[in-house]
């Protein structure tokens, strides 16, 4: 048994208080809807499109200037170029290993094409038959090695025990050294 009591009342009463009054021109205007003219239809149709996609090519140019202001340049590490020494990072970790112990990097490689700013071509160092196309999100440049940083001086002076001096030059160290332990190409 229901005992909901329904009454007469209109939404727009509970909500406004009073009852809606539409003017009398929209409630008994004539809907006048003719196609007889359709060349006219046809330009005005072909006109607001016309303007519509000209507003459209302004926001899309005005769109691409302010994301361009916003660029972010590449970080260091991915400022990528012909030549450079590059691992290939691959994620996969082999069974019975542990993501600690995995080799996550393989390589090195070399960087020997550039197809687009994103797109290298890379060959492994020792077996040049390897070679890869691949994205720059998975390379990772291998930093630069200092085989000994400089201390800053431009000449050194050893003391020898009988008090004499010989000025050592760092260029001749840097040539002794680059010739006792060369640089890994």
């Amino acid at each position: 048994m229901h005992i909901t009591v329904h009454s007469r009342k209109r939404r727009l009463f509970l909500v406004y208080g009073r009852n809606l009054q539409m003017p009398y021109d929209l409630i008994f205007r004539d809907q006048v809807r003719t196609y007889s003219d359709t060349p006219s239809f046809a330009t005005q149709l072909v006109n607001r499109l016309q303007s519509s996609f000209a507003l459209v090519k302004q926001h899309l140019e005005k769109s691409a200037e302010e994301v361009s202001k916003y660029q972010i340049e590449l970080p260091k590490s991915k400022q990528i170029s012909v030549g450079d020494l590059v691992y290939l990072h691959t994620p996969k970790i082999r069974i019975h290993t542990s993501k600690k112990l995995a080799k996550l990097n393989d390589g090195p490689f070399r960087v020997i094409k550039q197809f687009s700013p994103v797109m290298f071509e890379i060959q492994h160092i020792n077996k040049p038959i390897n070679k890869q196309r691949v994205h720059l999100n998975r390379l990772v440049k291998v930093a630069a090695r200092e085989i000994f940083p400089d201390v800053g001086l431009d000449e050194q002076t050893v003391n020898l025990s009988n008090s004499q001096k010989i000025d050592v030059t760092h260029e001749n160290v840097d040539n002794e050294v680059l010739n006792q332990f060369p640089p890994f190409l």
